[in-house]
């Protein structure tokens, strides 16, 4: 079985609706339904803002978490407000998750997140012919392209700015 983890949706729940569209304890029963369902759910992220300050207010230690998810740079990710952003919250300790980064926002964040992740790769896969000997439309749900995307971006990082995979 494969690990998950299970973004909010917010970005795009605001961006459409220009609010959410489900309250609390609906997000909170479907994230129990997909756990239940798919299984292997290692976290869920919260539908509201990432605040060190207000954690740690309630008692809520974000360094002792295994990864903290960090999400709205996405319009704002290859900017030096993002890097600061990023930078700042990884120099209190928390290993952070980037929810939507890009190539450009990796090259400039990357080497202060623990992961990231990106439909970048299947927007791009949706408007171009699938792989070769590939028999579908093209390649926007294709775990093959995602991998070759993902290798393709990773190598193109620094040194400095590789993730460090932790051993299964």
């Amino acid at each position: 079985m494969t690990r998950h983890a299970l973004d909010s949706g917010g970005f795009t729940e605001l961006q459409n609706f220009g609010r959410w569209t489900i309250t609390p304890a609906q997000y909170v029963s479907e994230v129990r339904r997909i756990r239940d369902e798919v299984g292997l759910l290692d976290w869920a992220a919260p539908m509201d803002w990432n605040c060190v300050r207000l954690h740690e207010r309630v008692g809520v230690d974000l360094r002792a978490e295994p990864v903290v998810g960090i999400g709205s740079v996405c319009r704002r990710q290859a900017t030096s407000e993002a890097a600061a952003i990023v930078t700042t919250l990884a120099a209190h300790g928390i290993r952070l998750h980037g929810f939507g980064f890009k190539t450009q926002g990796l090259g400039i964040c990357g080497g202060s997140l623990a992961s990231a992740d990106s439909l970048a790769w299947s927007a791009y896969a949706r408007r171009r012919a699938p792989m070769p000997g590939h028999p579908h439309k093209n390649c926007a749900n294709c775990q093959p392209y995602a991998l070759a995307w993902s290798t393709r971006v990773l190598n193109g990082l620094p040194p400095w700015q590789q993730p460090t995979l932790d051993a299964a």
